[in-house]
């Protein structure tokens, strides 16, 4: 419900509701202001305001008021024209709502390996996510750098994609400056563990100044804000 509530495109068209509203209660105060005591009743200006607002609020969301509501014959007329672009525009508002607040919904059907059965997936070429979905019999598609993985998923080639997590959120997070990759979400689902780590030869002399300098780059700031910036949620 949250992620609903912050998503972008539903305050932008609130405001594009609010301002065709203003728009329309303007117009039909302008022409009916004066006349039409039944539509503008209240006795100060900025009552009728409102009331002219609610009026275009009224129109363009619960489709148009019969023409004989209105004096002029100009408001009669206008009447009609805007109901047909009334219902042009709730019908519009409606597919943008749908298409916007249920993408993320659909995705979050995706609770495990399982699921992904039933959705087109794209993976990096020869990478342990690729083994894992063959191994789990789950067909998917490849791409060869994982630019070409997030446009594909983008551009809605495939439904979901499945790669290393953390770089995932920091291709996605860093994408989102350029204004790239705006729509995608990384799930907060761990599909397998893996573990990194040096490899070096047995006895290496080296190994006590390797560990010291892991440990003293543990314990620095800079790693710390080095975790935040790759691992975070972007």
């Amino acid at each position: 419900m949250q992620s609903i509530f912050l998503n972008p495109a539903l305050w932008l068209i609130v405001g594009a509701i609010i301002l065709v509203a203003g728009l329309v209660g303007a117009f039909f105060y302008a022409l009916e202001e004066g006349k039409n005591e039944k539509l503008y009743s209240m006795k100060n200006r900025s009552g009728r305001w409102v009331e002219s607002f609610i009026l275009g609020l009224l129109f363009i969301t619960r489709g148009p008021f019969n023409y004989f509501e209105f004096k002029s014959l100009t408001g009669r007329i206008v009447t009609v024209f805007i109901g047909v672009f009334s219902m042009l525009f709730i019908a519009s508002i409606t597919a943008v709502l749908a298409s916007k607040l249920t993408l993320s919904q659909g995705y979050s059907q995706i609770k495990g390996i399982n699921d992904l059965a039933n959705v087109e997936v794209g993976t990096k070429t020869a990478t342990t996510s690729s083994l894992l979905l063959t191994s789990f019999g789950i067909r998917h598609k490849d791409y060869a750098d994982m630019t070409a993985l997030l446009t594909a998923l983008d551009k809605g080639e495939v439904e979901a994609i499945v790669a290393d997590d953390v770089v995932l959120k920091y291709m996605i997070g860093s994408s989102r400056l350029s204004g790239q990759f705006e729509d995608l979400e990384v799930l907060p689902y761990q599909l397998e563990k893996q573990n990194y780590g040096f490899i070096i030869t047995e006895n290496n002399r080296y190994e006590e100044e390797i560990n010291r300098a892991l440990l003293q780059i543990r314990e620095s700031r800079k790693w710390r804000k080095t975790l935040v910036d790759y691992f975070a949620d972007k």
